[in-house]
């Protein structure tokens, strides 16, 4: 287990398979937020492990993720070793990741645009 502490949390990297951003909005209605998934017993896929919403943890996670070689495409950060299929059908509803975990299970919801990103990265690799 390699814990890296930020600030409130510590992550082990080694588990984390996605994290994704949500940024605050103009008017305040939605604090920004960033929510990191790991692959934990009894923790299903789309299931955040932590949510972190402190700016400055948050943009050194960002940073972090970007560092330990996670794809980043648009509000997303995915592990890609850890990905088996990546879905893009014609909406956000029925575009997904799945994940090879040792723990969870399941489908990884993720926006159409950031799919196609990802699939694009994925061929440049």
């Amino acid at each position: 287990m390699s814990l890296e502490v930020f600030r409130k949390v510590a992550i082990d990297w080694d588990r984390v398979y996605a994290i994704s951003r949500i940024e605050e909005d103009a008017i305040k209605t939605t604090q920004g937020s960033t929510k990191v998934y790991a692959d934990m017993p009894g923790v299903g896929v789309n299931v955040e492990s932590a949510v972190l919403t402190d700016q400055i943890e948050r943009g050194q996670l960002w940073r972090r993720a970007a560092e330990s070689g996670f794809a980043l495409s648009g509000t997303y950060a995915i592990d890609l070793s850890k990905v088996c299929m990546i879905h893009v059908g014609e909406s956000d509803d029925e575009t997904f990741i799945t994940f090879d975990l040792n723990h969870a299970k399941g489908r990884f919801n993720i926006e159409r645009d950031a799919a196609l990103g990802l699939l694009q990265l994925s061929r440049i690799k």
